[in-house]
C-alpha cells in the first residue's frame, strides 16, 4: 500500500517485477524526426521554440517516444466545424472552422494520442479549453479512440536545463521514470470530478480554468497488487472498471529517440474496451429486470431484459 507522500521511485521500485511480464513490441524500434513529423521542416514546432525551448523540446522528445512506441505521425491538423451565435444582435448561426492539433493520430488504428510530460512531483493540468477541442474532436470523428500518454521524469524546473537540445534528449533518455496511457473517458471523468483527493479544481482568475490530477493520485496507479489501486481510482470516478482493460507493461530494451538509446521504463496502460458493461453511476430506477423464464422454456436458449420504455431477447450464455 501506497505511504503518504511516498516517492514515485521508491513505489516503481516495489512493483518493478510486475511490469516485465508484458514488455511492449515498439511500432519502430529506432525513431527520427523526419520519419514521423508530417509537418515540412517542423515549422509550428519552430515558432515556438524562442520562448522556454527546454519545455517546448521535452514535449516533443516524447511525442517522437509515443509515435515510436504506438504509431501514428505527429504534426496532422483536423478541421472542424462548428455552429456559433454572430450576426448584429447575436442572433445569427454561423458557420466556423477551428483547428485541432493531436498531437499524433495513427490513421490505421483510429486513434488520437495527446502526450504529457510532467517532472516526478508535478500535478496534471486539463484546461477546460483542451477538454472541449477534444470533445469536438471525438464528435467530429467518433470512429476513433484517443488517449492521453503521460510521461514522469525527474530533472526539476526544466526551463534551466544548462545544455542544448542534443544533451537534453540524452538525458531525458537516461532519465524517463514511467508513463501512464489513459483513454479519453477517464481523463473526462477527472476533468468533470469535483474537489478531492484525486484532483483539484481552478476556476480560471489568471490562467485558463482547469482541473488537475494531483500527482499524488498518478503515483498511485503504479502501486498495490496488480491492477488493483487502478481499478479504485476508476470507481472513484463513477466509472465501470468492467469497461477498462488494465495492463502493467515496460517499454522495449531495444529502442532509440534520434539515436539516443531508451531505458526501459514502466508502463500503466489503460484501454477502454469496444464493447463497454453497464457504466456507473446507476440509479435504482435504471437496473435492468431479469425476467428468468419458466424451466420448460429454457430449451429457446433466450431470457429477456426488460426496461421500462422496451425489451431486449438475449441469446442465454449456456
Amino acid at each position: 500500500m501506497q505511504k503518504s507522500g511516498e516517492r514515485l521511485t521508491s513505489i516503481l521500485s516495489r512493483n518493478y517485477l510486475s511490469h516485465l511480464q508484458k514488455i511492449i513490441s515498439p511500432v519502430r524500434s529506432h525513431v527520427k524526426s523526419h520519419e514521423v513529423d508530417v509537418r515540412i521542416n517542423g515549422s509550428r514546432q519552430l515558432r515556438l521554440f524562442r520562448i522556454e525551448w527546454q519545455k517546448i523540446k521535452l514535449g516533443y522528445f516524447y511525442e517522437l517516444v509515443t509515435a515510436g512506441l504506438y504509431g501514428g505521425v505527429i504534426g496532422k491538423t483536423f478541421d472542424l466545424e462548428e455552429i456559433v451565435k454572430g450576426g448584429w444582435n447575436n442572433d445569427e448561426e454561423l458557420n466556423q472552422t477551428i483547428v485541432a492539433y493531436p498531437d499524433i493520430h495513427h490513421e490505421e488504428e483510429q486513434t488520437f494520442f495527446e502526450v504529457k510530460a510532467n517532472f516526478v512531483r508535478e500535478k496534471l493540468k486539463l484546461s477546460d479549453r483542451q477538454i472541449s477541442l477534444y470533445e469536438k474532436l471525438l464528435r467530429a470523428h467518433p470512429e476513433h479512440a484517443l488517449y492521453h500518454v503521460i510521461y514522469k521524469y525527474p530533472i526539476p524546473k526544466i526551463t534551466t536545463f544548462a545544455g542544448n537540445e542534443k544533451e537534453l534528449y540524452a538525458s531525458l533518455a537516461k532519465q524517463t521514470l514511467c508513463s501512464i496511457v489513459l483513454p479519453f473517458s477517464v481523463n473526462h471523468a477527472f476533468h468533470q470530478a469535483k474537489h478531492s483527493d484525486l484532483i483539484y479544481r481552478y476556476n480560471g482568475e489568471l490562467y485558463d480554468p482547469s482541473t488537475a490530477i494531483r500527482s499524488t493520485t498518478l503515483n498511485k496507479f503504479f502501486d498495490g497488487s496488480f491492477t488493483k489501486n487502478a481499478e479504485e481510482i476508476i470507481l472513484q470516478l463513477n466509472l465501470n472498471p468492467d469497461n477498462y482493460i488494465i495492463e502493467r507493461k515496460t517499454s522495449p530494451y531495444h529502442f532509440s529517440i534520434e539515436g539516443n538509446p531508451i531505458k526501459q521504463f514502466p508502463i500503466l496502460w489503460i484501454e477502454e474496451k469496444k464493447e463497454p458493461v453497464i457504466m456507473y453511476p446507476i440509479q435504482p430506477q435504471q437496473l435492468p429486470i431479469m425476467q428468468i423464464p419458466p424451466l420448460e422454456t429454457l430449451s429457446k436458449n433466450k431470457y429477456t431484459i426488460s426496461h421500462a420504455s422496451s425489451e431486449i431477447e438475449t441469446p442465454v450464455p449456456f
